[in-house]
């Protein structure tokens, strides 16, 4: 099974993709977990939060995108108690602040957590488990356990649906990129309506 990692220019609609694929594969495609990230805004200061992508499995059971906000993410978090965590914040005027725990402890996590409940549902033959990383960046470049933890879930069977950024200099996204599992769906406005059914096939295809 082929790992898909969506690539595009920024607010292209990839995470809505993401969404879109889990809502209309949702009686069949399982995110056990991994991460999402979205921005809270306050003033000029804007907010990272990293979650635990396990939300999914509930949530696009009864509410399609893109009516999934990022404060309907927050809540949605919290009131399952996945407890969203600061990953950087950002005042426009100096470099982000970045929590690097979030990343190598709470997305890290997310990730190790989701194999495991990925490994208990292989067991059941009408269901896909999916682990959902979204998105891989530059802010992780000195997370090396976060890293790490990544590169492992590409060696394993689980398939993966992820975000990974556009970044000309060589980093740590490179090997994302050129795993011989990882496939590269360039998103666009023009293809991304056609890709729902298309990735969404994808991962139905070995069921």
């Amino acid at each position: 099974m082929k790992h898909i990692f969506l690539t595009g220019a920024i607010q292209c609609g990839k995470s809505t993709l993401i969404q879109s694929i889990l809502h209309q594969g949702a009686e069949k495609l399982v995110p056990v977990g991994g991460f999402l990230t979205y921005f809270t805004s306050r003033d000029a200061q804007k907010t990272l939060y990293l979650g635990n992508a396990a939300i999914y499995a509930s949530l696009l059971k009864t509410t399609a995108p893109p009516a999934l906000s990022p404060l309907h993410l927050h809540h949605a978090l919290q009131d399952a108690a996945l407890f969203p965590c600061v990953a950087a914040e950002f005042d426009g005027m100096t470099r982000p602040k970045l929590h690097l725990d979030a990343f190598d402890r709470y997305g890290r996590a997310c990730i190790e957590e989701g194999l495991a409940r990925a490994d208990t549902l292989s067991r059941d033959p009408s269901v896909r488990p999916i682990l959902v990383l979204d998105e891989c960046g530059y802010l992780e470049s000195h997370a090396a356990a976060f890293q790490q933890s990544v590169l492992r879930a590409l060696d394993t069977p689980v398939p993966i649906l992820g975000v990974v950024r556009q970044m000309a200099a060589p980093c740590w996204l490179d090997a994302v990129r050129n795993h011989p599992d990882t496939v590269l769906v360039s998103v666009t406005e023009e293809n991304r309506d056609a890709l729902v059914s298309e990735l969404t096939s994808h991962f139905l295809s070995c069921l």
